[in-house]
């Protein structure tokens, strides 16, 4: 197997973006950059330099679209979910590019070299609610990490192995449950349930109501017009740069192969 280096792999993302545009928009679905990546293309006109990564975002009818429409689309691409494939190992999709392999720390079934996709989801009236529903979410997502890991460490062992004797399909089927309760269409808010912000995920419906083009690279992708809302909630003064120590991959990528 031939290694891949970074530049290479951020190229080889970049190619599986625009193959997801291009489908996004022959058949209608609305996607939106979203995290770090949409915050890398206002802040740097592309991915943020010491970021290895390509997040998007979908509202939840158009999700369920892509998840059962996308593959079979490019021959070299699929639609990770776990609608689609009962070992699959994620809350939300990942597409990846079935002809490389990337390995991360402690995780077991790698995938290929991908980029995330999230639904766009409805999220509770109340902050308390909120708060009660991503605690859900995330004792939920404790259990699918138990269950993905290969490493443990020996104070945690046995939730480990308890979860090991749970079936992947609870598992899954109770995070699915908890990130659709509220439903998508009603919902006065909404944002990425399964996302990595908690209640900073949470925004007024509007937020997400319109969406423009803005420049990734040498791309112009799909992005929400109300950014400065959504970035400034996540992250605060969004286009001063963090200090020099914080600038690095949250990823724990070991090695990435060409097949």
């Amino acid at each position: 197997m031939k290694k891949i280096e970074i530049k290479e792999l951020k190229q080889i993302q970049l190619n599986i973006l625009i193959e997801v545009h291009n489908f996004c928009i022959e058949r209608g679905l609305r996607y939106s950059l979203c995290g770090g990546t949409l915050l890398g293309a206002v802040r740097h006109k592309g991915f943020i330099p010491w970021d290895d990564d390509i997040d998007i975002m979908m509202p939840r009818p158009d999700y369920n679209s892509f998840m059962k429409g996308f593959n079979g689309y490019k021959p070299h691409l699929i639609c990770g979910a776990y609608e689609n494939d009962k070992n699959y190992m994620f809350p939300h999709i990942k597409v990846y590019d079935k002809r490389t392999v990337l390995i991360e720390i402690n995780q077991i079934n790698p995938l290929g070299i991908n980029i995330d996709v999230f639904p766009i989801d409805g999220f509770p009236e109340s902050i308390k609610d909120t708060e009660k529903i991503l605690k859900q979410f995330y004792i939920g997502r404790a259990l699918l990490s138990y269950k993905i890991s290969k490493g443990v460490l020996l104070s945690r062992k046995l939730r480990h192995y308890i979860t090991k004797l749970l079936p992947l399909s609870i598992i899954q089927r109770n995070i699915n449950n908890i990130i659709q309760k509220y439903d998508y269409e009603t919902s006065r808010y909404i944002g990425i349930v399964c996302g990595r912000y908690l209640s900073k995920e949470r925004f007024p419906r509007f937020v997400f109501s319109n969406f423009i083009e803005l420049q990734f690279e040498n791309f112009k992708c799909k992005a929400i017009e109300q950014y400065d809302i959504y970035l400034s909630q996540l992250y605060g003064n969004y286009m001063e740069l963090p200090p020099y120590h914080e600038r690095k991959s949250h990823h724990d990528i070991t090695d990435v192969f060409w097949k």
